[in-house]
């Protein structure tokens, strides 16, 4: 029994998680407090006239995405009349996500038993931004389909080392595209790619790839200038100190347990690393209390789970703040490993500027990032474990649960 249970548990996690999704599909959980099931009411409008005219234009319905996964939602409506029933295949599809998750996971840790990879990847269905996300319907889903198929091509191209231009290439550049044409800050990650290609690829070959990225990019660009209202909704704010202490302290979300679990369990290589560590955090405590006198975000729209925290345990941004420096430490301990680390935390950190981020916009992409396209041994050495992975299994569902919690009796609503 103990052997069938070490061979199939990826499989049984897998299949009773998802179980559980349709669950709360069926039960209509949205621990958004109602935001994400609000989105999918107020742009079923504009998928009906999608129907009609794949050309309506955002005037008649402002919406701040562009329109594929709408385009998509339209044509899937065309075959299933019904609300629910387009809400349930999407659900179904949904699961995609984890599933190319552990596919990407197979590629980039082939040392690692399969079953133990399958065990991590279906953690996304417990992260609540997943769950109510497959379940209302959302374009954070759509997004994640395509940007898994996005890197499952730039691995198997990776893998080969072989650095020339082959359809691996070309289907990554595709997918990278099509996220973009889902939610358009994905395109802060074709500045990664490419910059990578640059490096690894002759100047003709990269001259070629730039060729097709030009043109996978007209009609994104043709849709921009003829229906601008798409940007009308993006609101960008030049007060980088705002966004810098929020994206690292999201992100920080998910790291401090797993630098966590990782340093407790190789106290030799904390020992090691204990100067950097201390000196980043002592340096960056200075450059947050600097960054404080003059951050004015406004807390009730968005900023994270632990800023929330914050907020309702202190009723102040301490434990916020104490989140930034840990998040700019463990990025720091990151990207000193390689050029390749610090570019994508760069775009990472200075990409989402503006004047709200909400937590659902790395949720779960970070961990895709972190775990996929972060160059570490730090990651093989977490995903080894088994106690590691289930002390993550312990962490998500505390947070789910508290944000099940919040939604039901609304305690963020009361600040």
């Amino acid at each position: 029994m103990r052997i069938y249970l070490e061979q199939y548990s990826g499989k049984i996690i897998f299949f009773i998680l998802s179980i559980s999704l349709f669950l709360g599909f069926y039960l209509n959980e949205d621990s958004s407090g109602g935001a994400s099931s609000g989105d999918f009411n107020t742009t079923w409008y504009y998928v009906l006239n999608l129907k009609e005219d794949l050309f309506f234009h955002y005037t008649h319905w402002q919406n701040i995405h562009l329109p594929l996964h709408y385009i998509i939602i339209s044509i899937i409506n065309s075959f299933l009349a019904e609300q629910y029933h387009v809400r349930f295949f999407y659900c179904i599809i949904s699961i995609l996500v984890p599933f190319l998750f552990y596919l990407n996971l197979k590629i980039k840790f082939p040392e690692i038993n399969k079953n133990l990879l399958l065990v991590f990847a279906s953690t996304l269905f417990i992260l609540p931004t997943f769950r109510y996300t497959a379940i209302w319907t959302n374009v954070q889903i759509t997004a994640n389909i395509f940007f898994l198929l996005s890197i499952y091509f730039y691995l198997k191209w990776d893998e080969r080392k072989i650095n020339t231009f082959d359809k691996n290439l070309i289907f990554q550049i595709l997918f990278i595209t099509l996220a973009t044409y889902t939610r358009q800050d994905y395109v802060i990650f074709y500045l990664y790619f490419m910059i990578t290609y640059l490096k690894k690829i002759k100047f003709k070959m990269f001259l070629l790839l730039s060729t097709l990225v030009l043109f996978l990019s007209l009609p994104g660009l043709i849709f921009v200038y003829e229906q601008n209202a798409v940007l009308s909704g993006i609101k960008f704010t030049p007060k980088f100190q705002n966004s810098l202490l929020v994206n690292s302290s999201i992100m920080s979300f998910y790291l401090i347990p797993i630098f966590l679990c990782f340093f407790l369990n190789d106290i030799p290589k904390l020992k090691q690393n204990i100067k950097f560590i201390t000196i980043s955090f002592i340096l960056f405590s200075i450059l947050i209390f600097i960054f404080s006198n003059s951050f004015n975000y406004n807390y009730k729209l968005g900023g994270g789970f632990i800023l929330k925290l914050s907020m309702i345990l202190f009723d102040n941004f301490i434990l916020f703040f104490i989140s930034s420096a840990l998040g700019f430490v463990a990025l720091a301990y990151l990207a000193k490993k390689n050029i390749n680390n610090f570019i994508i935390i760069f775009l990472l950190l200075f990409g989402y500027s503006a004047s709200w981020i909400f937590q659902k916009y790395f949720e779960p992409m970070f961990i895709f990032i972190f775990f996929l396209l972060i160059q570490s041994q730090f990651t093989f050495n977490f995903l080894k474990s088994y106690k590691n992975i289930l002390l993550i299994y312990a962490y998500f569902v505390i947070y789910l649960a508290s944000a099940i919690a919040n939604a039901m009796l609304q305690i963020t609503q009361q600040f």
